[in-house]
């Protein structure tokens, strides 16, 4: 069963990695370039998305998904000042098709 979190922000405001390699996450969804894609431990889930050649037209960045650890927790990266959510390997992060009022 999953469980969205919202509001709830795992490995914000610090390095959830101690390590300085760089590692694999997977970033899916409504995305131009879907699947795993490099990152170095400091760098945040916008970061990622970039990586992947950021959302398509049909991407909705107001509910981004991240899958971690068994729990799901969902933002908002369209705000001005998008939360700093550090990565972490085998982070899995899911863009999700915008629904009919493009949100």
């Amino acid at each position: 069963m999953e469980r969205t979190l919202r509001g709830a922000h795992p490995g914000e405001g610090s390095l959830a990695s101690k390590s300085a390699r760089p590692f694999e996450v997977t970033v899916g969804g409504n995305v131009r370039t879907p699947g795993p894609v490099e990152i170095r431990p400091g760098q945040v889930i916008g970061e990622a998305i970039a990586a992947a050649g950021g959302a398509n037209e049909f991407g909705a960045i107001q509910r981004v998904r991240l899958y971690r650890a068994g729990k799901v927790y969902e933002y908002d990266l369209s705000q001005e000042a998008p939360p700093a959510i550090f990565l972490q390997p085998e982070d899995v992060i899911k863009v999700p098709q915008k629904m009919v009022l493009g949100r």
